[in-house]
């Protein structure tokens, strides 16, 4: 159903982030890994922290629908990212949720 290169590329990145970071419809099936959204304690620092590592991060657009949205940021994920891209990336959002 899901191009198999989207499915790898975002099972590498919630490996990364790894089961300690709570990110949104995780568990979802069928999941299209089309936005992994992380639920962060503070989104403004997680979102400056990937900015920072070279990441084009996005604030949720979802917060004000859902309260428990309001610090989740979007991570810029994208199946042609390499794999130490995607390593970065889910340390970084890791060491700053």
């Amino acid at each position: 159903m899901f191009p198999r290169r989207r499915q790898t590329a975002a099972c590498a990145l919630l490996d990364a982030l790894g089961l300690e970071t709570p990110v949104a419809a995780h568990h979802a099936a069928p999941h299209g890994h089309w936005l992994i959204l992380v639920l962060a304690v503070d989104g403004t620092a997680l979102h400056t922290a990937l900015r920072a590592t070279g990441f084009d991060a996005l604030p949720s657009r979802l917060a004000p629908v859902v309260d428990a949205l309001a610090q989740a940021v979007c991570l810029p994920f994208d199946p042609r990212m390499t794999a130490r891209d995607l390593a970065l990336l889910g340390e970084t959002a890791r060491g700053r949720r």
